[in-house]
């Protein structure tokens, strides 16, 4: 529908029982696409790390390890533009059961990728069929977030290289993270004028991203 001449997405992307700290992925949301929103914006960032890395399919053993990466890189991301209570133990248990469930599917697992540097995750990136009832594609990158040391390092464009290669999708990002939505463009998504304001975010603008 048209909203303040926006055209407006008519239903919420948070899924799996999220909406409060819980909120899984969308992305990156981003925001599950936060992409840390995390991703590299390497025109402006220095390299801030050489240390090498690795990209796997996750296993079940990862579940904790990767819930902690998932609660600390929205503090990163989005520490200012929601509430504490998405970043504290609360979220940090909900992220939890959420991986829990994640890694316990293998069709699940195959389309989730992790970044690993000495022997410990630094990033992950997830794809899927987009939640909205008026997708603009058939896959949507869900998720992609890389820890703040390690931007600028190759790790989001190496994450999101494995999740989407050069095909066809959609994500949703934060209208007030420029740094991802520019990381974004250069990958050859544009803004197509969908807009979300997600209640269960604090009203948190989303913006929808198509290639």
């Amino acid at each position: 529908m048209q909203h303040g001449g926006l055209k407006t997405a008519s239903a919420p992307l948070l899924h799996g029982g999220v909406g409060g700290p819980a909120a899984p992925f969308r992305t990156g949301h981003g925001l599950q696409t936060g992409v840390s929103h995390g991703a590299d914006d390497g025109q402006n960032d220095r390299m801030t790390t050489d240390t090498p890395f690795t990209l796997r399919t996750p296993t079940p053993q990862d579940t904790l390890e990767i819930a902690a990466v998932h609660v600390q890189t929205w503090r990163e991301t989005y520490a200012g533009l929601v509430p504490e209570r998405f970043f504290g133990d609360a979220a940090r248990q909900a992220r939890q059961k959420l991986w829990t469930q994640l890694l316990a599917d293998p069709a699940a697992r195959r389309g989730i990728h992790v970044a690993e540097a000495n022997n410990a995750v630094i990033g992950f990136a997830g794809t899927g069929r987009p939640t909205e009832p008026d997708p603009a594609r058939e896959r949507a990158l869900r998720m992609l977030y890389v820890l703040r040391e390690h931007h600028g390092t190759g790790v989001g464009q190496a994450l999101l290289d494995a999740a989407l290669g050069d095909q066809p999708a959609q994500l949703w990002v934060a209208e007030a993270n420029p740094r991802a939505i520019r990381f974004y463009e250069r990958n050859g998504f544009r803004a197509d004028g969908t807009v979300l304001v997600d209640p269960a975010l604090e009203n948190l603008r989303e913006i929808r991203l198509v290639r």
